[in-house]
């Protein structure tokens, strides 16, 4: 071998590591779910809010195998596992119409027997925070007083490895009556969004996304035809951005269940929209990626908002042409970001959608298999 052969393979070697270290340090997250958790890598700059203990109850993305988020072999769109959003999670308590507290002592413990912090009247089952949202059948309510059956669980804590109990001291929700006194959002009728489940990312900082930078998320999801889904509007992603002097405004990407899961959105600067023609399908993986490309300077209204959607099988060309797109938008700094999120419905939510190949990066993603530096007559070869 001489030595400019030798040169030019070491330099070829050299620029390969260069360019592979560049375009994985503007990846932000990614997961597939393989790993059997919710564990992002490698070496993420965002993270999965952290998992559910006894001392953080309120305040997570949660996860177990009767709750809103777990990870799940039932389908994937690549490999075995996918992330499972569960309806009726949390043992039904996203079903629950507003709710009051109680607090158990030794006695109470014991008996069952307890009063609410706030009068009924109240629905048929008692939630045990302390103890991961183990369900507890109310048995009779005299006056302000509840009592329930402590023989045994109607729904087993969703914390992993443990076993549902009454114990003093422990946190219970009383869920009032649908339609009564419930007060979920200023309606008695209203069901919990389940508003601590919101899949929002860990770390995220203003200074990921500069004047001019992008930001781009991308994934996939299945939304069975036997999932009842929420009767407004089924949140799909939050993105909070914060222009000089106003409050955070949260971009939020939604399918309308009202309009045949067609996409409506609020838009970074607040403009609520419907995309025409733009309606997703049950029984099948769909891909979806936002794109906000910030504005140049301060104060400038020339930012870009892309979203691309469609089936997984279309081919990359119509995948990757966006089906609404802003070219007017001041975004200001980031704040947070989420996958999923919380929703609100007025009739009891059932059953399960998946979520899959998730990657936030600093340019756009694209579909699994798509490669941007492979020509375009390549790319075609490669879907035939």
């Amino acid at each position: 071998m001489t030595n400019s052969s030798l040169f030019l393979r070491l330099l070829f070697v050299l620029v390969v590591g260069l360019l592979s270290r560049t375009a994985s340090a503007q990846t932000l997250f990614e997961d597939d779910f393989e790993s059997g958790d919710f564990a992002a890598g490698p070496s993420p700059v965002y993270a999965w809010r952290p998992a559910p203990t006894a001392s953080n109850t309120d305040s997570h993305m949660m996860r177990g195998v009767d709750d809103v988020y777990s990870v799940s072999t039932e389908r994937a769109y690549r490999g075995r596992y996918a992330m499972k959003l569960q309806f009726d999670g949390r043992n039904g308590f996203c079903n629950a119409c507003g709710t009051t507290r109680a607090t158990l002592n030794a006695t109470s413990a014991s008996t069952g027997c307890f009063t609410p912090e706030d009068s009924g009247p109240f629905g048929g089952s008692v939630y045990n925070v302390s103890n991961g949202w183990s369900q507890w059948q109310v048995t009779s309510v005299t006056g302000n007083q509840v009592c329930i059956d402590t023989s045994t669980a109607m729904g087993e804590s969703v914390f992993q490895n443990t076993v549902a109990r009454l114990s003093a001291g422990d946190d219970l929700r009383v869920p009032y009556q649908c339609g009564v006194n419930g007060n979920v959002g200023g309606s008695p009728g209203r069901r919990s969004d389940c508003n601590r489940a919101i899949n929002y990312l860990l770390n995220v900082r203003a200074t990921d996304v500069d004047y001019g930078e992008t930001l781009s998320r991308r994934f996939y999801i299945y939304m069975p035809s036997q999932a009842t889904l929420p009767d407004v509007t089924f949140k799909l992603s939050y993105t909070a951005w914060q222009r000089p002097g106003r409050s955070s405004q949260n971009a939020k990407l939604k399918l309308s269940t009202q309009r045949d899961l067609q996409i409506t959105l609020n838009a970074p600067d607040g403009e609520n929209i419907v995309v025409r023609d733009s309606n997703a399908q049950r029984d099948a993986w769909f891909y979806f990626e936002e794109l906000f490309i910030r504005e140049s300077s301060p104060g400038a209204s020339d930012g870009t908002y892309r979203i691309y959607m469609g089936p997984a099988t279309a081919p990359f060309s119509e995948l990757l042409t966006p089906i609404y797109e802003r070219n007017d938008v001041e975004m200001g700094v980031l704040r947070t970001a989420s996958v999923m999120g919380n929703w609100q419905h007025f009739a009891e939510v059932t059953g399960s959608v998946y979520v899959d190949d998730v990657v936030i990066a600093k340019s756009l993603v694209g579909p699994v298999g798509f490669d941007p530096d492979e020509p375009p007559a390549e790319r075609v070869n490669d879907l035939n």
